[in-house]
């Protein structure tokens, strides 16, 4: 069940990921008062599988792993490596 739009930056690798048709869904099943507990399931099932990918994405992010001291150091050193070369 493909309910999001989804689209791939075939330059970056990076897809976009819409979790919103998902919620509306979500809120108009529990609106219905029917019995769609199935159906409440395959929608969290997929909500499940893109926020899986969402994860994969953002732990493939360059520095991701790094501390923010870590990067505010690395910053610093390299604005100083240029300040001595001007």
């Amino acid at each position: 069940m493909e309910s999001e739009k989804t689209q791939k930056n075939d330059e970056s690798g990076w897809e976009e990921i819409s979790l919103l048709d998902d919620v509306a869904k979500i809120l108009s099943l529990c609106e219905s008062g029917n019995d769609s507990w199935k159906q409440l399931s395959e929608v969290m099932t997929d909500w499940t599988e893109k926020i899986q990918k969402l994860q994969s994405q953002v732990s493939n992010l360059p520095g991701i792993h790094m501390s923010i001291n870590k990067q505010k150091e690395l910053l610093a050193k390299e604005e100083k490596d240029l300040k001595e070369k001007v």
